[in-house]
């Protein structure tokens, strides 16, 4: 958990990663729904297309109709971007009061 600048604002995120050779979709939905559901929050996951993420491995996190977060598997290139030995998978939330 931590705070974010977004254009002027500053916001809190909430994110969460994995690195090893088994790091997957699957793992990190199940983690973000996992949290979603303990903080009793309605939400629904939507297919997206992200380049942060391999095509078809990726998701967005919606509540009340809008986007407030994102989830899936780094796309190589994104991990190669950032020098890291291992496939990844996250996911990142904005939190909001209220």
């Amino acid at each position: 958990v931590g705070n974010v600048v977004v254009g002027a604002e500053t916001v809190r995120h909430l994110a969460a990663l994995s690195m090893h050779s088994k790091a997957s979709f699957t793992q990190m939905k199940s983690l973000a729904q996992t949290v979603l559901r303990d903080l009793n929050i309605d939400f629904e996951l939507r297919q997206c297309e992200d380049g942060a993420y391999i095509p078809g491995r990726a998701a967005e996190i919606v509540v009340a109709g809008e986007a407030v977060g994102t989830l899936g598997e780094f796309h190589p290139q994104v991990l190669e971007n950032f020098e890291l030995g291992h496939p990844g998978a996250g996911f990142e939330i904005e939190l909001r009061s209220g």
